[in-house]
């Protein structure tokens, strides 16, 4: 399946669909590095193990969905809503995560090393074992999370 068909099947499809296509398409590889899919609602979709990498997911809307293991290396994802979203595992690395609202999304295991977490919520955030640095932590709006 080629990146246009990818977008095309993700922007028209309800969760339940995808969720179901994703499982019969296992082999797949998923990759949508450098790709704009701004503004998009991608609420409980499963898109873990994906690859985003330098993406353009701002304003994005993953609410309650799968993210686990994704990389999201280098991703624009300011003002995106990741609440309750599993990141787990997600490398984040130099991600922009500015003004993003995290609460209650479990980035445990996840890389946040070099990322922009100014003004970003993580109330209720689990974050055991995540890789980050105090001096992130000072630039988040809320950080009630499980650290």
């Amino acid at each position: 399946m080629d990146r246009v068909d990818l977008i095309t099947l993700m922007r028209t499809s309800r969760p339940q669909y995808w969720n179901g296509w994703r499982r019969e398409h296992s082999d797949v590889v998923l990759d949508l590095s450098g790709e704009d899919l701004s503004g998009a609602h991608f609420g409980e979709f499963d898109l873990s193990d994906m690859n985003f990498n330098g993406a353009n997911l701002s304003s994005a809307d993953f609410n309650n969905g799968n993210l686990n293991g994704a990389q999201l290396v280098g991703t624009n994802l300011r003002d995106a809503n990741l609440a309750e979203v599993d990141l787990g595992g997600a490398n984040l690395s130099n991600a922009c995560l500015a003004n993003c609202d995290l609460r209650g999304a479990d980035l445990s295991r996840a890389n946040l090393s070099g990322a922009d977490l100014r003004r970003a919520d993580l109330s209720g955030a689990y974050m055991a074992e995540a890789i980050i640095d105090a001096a992130q932590l000072a630039t988040v709006r809320s950080r009630r999370g499980n650290l």
